[in-house]
């Protein structure tokens, strides 16, 4: 018969296969499918959009009379439940074309608290317009944009402050922070930095009642007709929670003990 040890060290293996432990760090120095140092795999939406080379996490579409929505996760498990945390990649651009002329916009993001590894249900959507068609009314290029996919609470939620440049050449770091609000809310703000200038833009909103899906990663977006393109090259991903206030009270009176069993009596 297995100890009770044992067998919890068999259970967190099992599991260990399917998520991953928080706090997540990803530098896509591996061949083959991205996976981190627990050989936990992402989920790639469509792999031919997706691929490795050089230390890079490269995400190449082009659309064919249809908008593109290419997106790659990791199931990091119930970690981030109740938690705050931060969330961070750094890319560049080597194109980003929308070939609308409705206002259609091509984007760099993040997918949140997915349901599903393919973000096909509900998560939160949060991006970057990094590129933008001739025509409409739709969102400015360079700036952000923010929505709970699915349940919809708060509807779209936009940066309003002066939008990034768009430059080939530079290099842009997309930022999320997740604070948990009230008995069951989260707040979420996204900045998009541009490391070669310093400039930054941020858009955040607080959800009355938070998601709780364990997938994060990336969704992207092209949209426009036939010849729109995103092809971006990820250098880093990483999710770094904050200690929990529980956890914390229990290391604290683990040390407590402990300090009362060295004390002499």
């Amino acid at each position: 018969m297995k100890s009770a040890t044992t067998a919890l060290t068999v259970m967190a293996l099992g599991a260990m296969a399917q998520a991953a432990t928080v706090p997540y760090t990803e530098s896509f120095s591996q061949t083959g499918t991205p996976a981190d140092n627990q050989a936990v795999a992402w989920v790639e939406a469509t792999d031919a959009q997706w691929s490795l080379a050089s230390g890079k996490y490269i995400v190449d579409a082009t659309a064919s009379g249809s908008g593109l929505a290419p997106s790659s996760s990791v199931n990091v498990g119930a970690g981030l439940s109740s938690r705050s945390f931060t969330m961070t990649s750094d890319f560049t651009l080597q194109n980003a074309v929308s070939n609308s002329i409705s206002g259609g916009t091509t984007r760099v993001g993040f997918g949140a608290y997915g349901a599903s590894n393919t973000f096909s249900s509900t998560y939160y959507l949060v991006d970057f317009i990094v590129a933008r068609g001739t025509g409409g009314t739709g969102a400015t290029l360079g700036s952000l944009r923010m929505q709970e996919i699915g349940g919809d609470e708060g509807g779209d939620k936009v940066s309003t402050a002066t939008p990034l440049g768009i430059n080939f050449t530079d290099t842009y770091r997309l930022t999320l922070v997740g604070t948990p609000s009230g008995a069951s809310g989260i707040g979420l703000t996204l900045t998009a930095t541009n490391l070669t200038t310093l400039g930054s833009v941020s858009v955040n909103y607080t959800y009355s009642t938070a998601l709780k899906g364990q997938n994060f990663g990336y969704r992207t977006t092209v949209n426009g007709t036939s010849g729109s393109k995103l092809k971006a090259s990820f250098d880093s991903f990483s999710i770094v929670p904050e200690p929990a206030t529980a956890g914390l009270l229990a290391v604290g009176g683990l040390a407590l003990m402990a300090t009362r069993r060295r004390r002499p009596r």
